[in-house]
């Protein structure tokens, strides 16, 4: 839906990038170290995967997972660890903040 005509900043320095949409509408926020993303009072880089898991499904019970790590659609976030299946004891490598509709 909004890859076609989307563009994207990157601040590797920050840990953040952001996707835009054709109106230069913000539509996902992309977080890795170094930045700092608290959630609920909780730093959810301080977490590994397994942690963000159990978070995630005290909060939401329809949450998706799959290989690369999970979703809550009903918050809008996504933990990303490309091995989750396999080791979910590593640190969430990154944390998407998107908008509704994203992945329609």
């Amino acid at each position: 839906m909004f890859g076609e005509n989307s563009s994207t900043d990157g601040y590797d320095e920050l840990g953040i990038s952001l996707d835009y949409d054709s109106k230069d509408g913000v539509i996902v926020l992309v977080f890795y170290e170094p930045a700092k993303v608290v959630f609920k009072g909780i730093d959810l880089f301080k977490l590994s995967a397994s942690e963000a898991y159990k978070l995630m499904a005290l909060l939401d019970k329809d949450i998706a997972i799959d290989g690369d790590g999970l979703t809550s659609f009903k918050f809008g976030i996504g933990f990303y660890e490309p091995n989750y299946e396999e080791e979910p004891f590593l640190p969430v490598e990154a944390i998407i903040i998107f908008i509704e509709g994203y992945y329609d």
